[in-house]
């Protein structure tokens, strides 16, 4: 009998609640949808927050970022537009400018301070006489060099000119140590100044080999002439078909008496990141 009275109550909950879900049915259905709209306006929202994040802010944050690490505390001007260009971390000294005969030439030392990131653009000089006309340039990821122009032409006496550039644009690189490794070898000796025997010729030379295995379709060679801590005389070789292992005698020559020289420095310079400045095998 107990047993009996227990599963009748237990009957008539399950009534109760069957009784409660019929009547409040139409209400629990009407809540459900609510839910269920409620939940696709989040997830839509969400969906639509998550693309902008992607797409718009963090992409936005990300070029401001780069644009901090690649692109010299420095205001650089762009004149074709009147406007300025900011180049982060792109550092250049001050520009030296060496009298040869009637006109001049003008060097700056710069560095690349990125170690995966190379850069291209266009430069030129202005003196008080005008500008020169651009250049195009480049520097390796993590490269010191020198920016120049050679044979500026100028009325009156030039003692100072200012480096502008434009176009700049940034790459990354990967494994630049590998590929400058392989690409960029050359084994520079024996360089010599060679006093001028009369008053319109000086001399430099050097030897120069390709210790590399690519044969370059055209290698440059940047050679600064120093007395002291003065520049006082540039040059610009250029070697064509400069095969593997090929080994070569260079001479410079300027068409004045540029006096003594203390030091000579020997630069190669090529973009082995292009690969147009190579010779195809056959």
């Amino acid at each position: 009998m107990p047993d009996q009275f227990q599963s009748q109550d237990f009957t008539e909950k399950q009534l109760k609640w069957s009784y409660w879900f019929v009547t409040h049915k139409l209400l629990l259905k009407k809540i459900f949808n609510y839910v269920v709209i409620v939940v696709n306006i989040i997830f839509g929202f969400y969906i639509i927050f998550s693309v902008l994040d992607n797409f718009v802010i963090k992409y936005n944050r990300q070029k401001t970022i780069v644009s901090e690490l690649i692109l010299v505390p420095q205001s650089i001007s762009n004149v074709s537009q009147g406007s300025t260009l900011i180049i982060s971390q792109l550092q250049y000294g001050s520009s030296s400018v060496i009298r040869s005969t009637s006109r001049y030439d003008i060097i700056t030392p710069i560095n690349n301070p990125n170690l995966k990131h190379m850069a291209t653009f266009s430069y030129r000089y202005t003196t008080p006489s005008g500008a020169t006309e651009w250049k195009d340039g480049f520097i390796l990821p993590g490269e010191t060099k020198y920016l120049y122009f050679l044979g500026a032409e100028s009325e009156q006496l030039l003692t100072s000119a200012e480096l502008e550039f434009k176009d700049l644009a940034w790459s990354k690189v990967l494994k630049f140590d590998e590929t400058k490794a392989l690409k960029f070898n050359f084994s520079i000796d024996n360089i010599n100044y060679i006093p001028p025997d009369t008053l319109t010729q000086s001399k430099a030379s050097f030897t120069v080999r390709n210790s590399s295995a690519y044969n370059y379709r055209q290698v440059g060679f940047l050679i600064i002439l120093e007395r002291g801590a003065n520049e006082v005389g540039v040059n610009y070789v250029k070697l064509n078909n400069f095969m593997a292992g090929e080994t070569r005698d260079v001479e410079a020559v300027w068409y004045e008496n540029i006096g003594a020289v203390q030091n000579i420095s020997v630069l190669p310079e090529v973009n082995i990141l292009d690969e147009g400045v190579f010779l195809e095998i056959k």
